[in-house]
């Protein structure tokens, strides 16, 4: 991909959840979705290669707007695909929206 400098006028903020992750038992759903070739990893994997594109392409043009589109096209498909979002995520992502915050991605 490259590099790219971040423009200086965008802000970022991250924020820890505080919510406890097993990446095992993550790590285990999807060997069992390679092993059973599942669709939907796939899908999920070309679908997120893209978005990753985009968000990178966004940062070089500085374009906010397909920024802040890719950002929560990623979050929505770790959400909505790979199950990888809790409420308690979801909670924290809808209050930072409310808040004004244009995007949103928890991990």
């Amino acid at each position: 991909l490259g590099t790219a400098t971040f423009p200086p006028q965008w802000r970022i903020l991250l924020i820890d959840s505080g919510q406890e992750k097993n990446s095992r038992d993550h790590i285990s759903d999807v060997r069992r979705q390679v092993h059973v070739r599942d669709p939907k990893l796939e899908r999920y994997r070309m679908r997120t290669e893209a978005c990753s594109a985009a968000v990178w392409e966004a940062i070089k043009l500085r374009d906010l707007a397909s920024f802040i589109d890719s950002t929560n096209n990623a979050h929505g498909l770790m959400r909505d695909v790979q199950d990888m979002s809790t409420p308690r995520m979801e909670m924290i992502r809808e209050a930072a929206l409310r808040a004004g915050f244009l995007c949103v991605t928890i991990t």
